[in-house]
């Protein structure tokens, strides 16, 4: 991710309803949650730019996309952690 000023470039971490792919060689569904945890903590103006498909805003992914609820970040009611992380 890449913020600037109200922007965030997001990659393929999230996208307008959905989240980037985790079962492609590299992907790790651990590290997925740990960074969409840690987009829940942001400014919910920001405007997220991702890889491709259209923008869309942080707070309306927080209102609408499953993946940024608790529902899917946590396991067994705790959230994911691993010895090292930032969030």
């Amino acid at each position: 991710m890449l913020k600037a000023g109200g922007a965030l470039f997001t990659g393929d971490l999230i996208f307008k309803g959905s989240i980037g792919r985790t079962d492609l060689p590299g992907g790790n569904l651990i590290h997925m949650k740990k960074s969409l945890s840690g987009l829940k903590k942001m400014d919910r103006k920001l405007v997220l730019y991702p890889g491709h498909g259209e923008n869309t805003t942080l707070g309306e992914e927080l209102k609408t996309n499953f993946y940024l609820k608790d529902g899917f970040l946590k396991e067994e009611g705790k959230v994911i952690r691993e010895k090292g992380d930032l969030f």
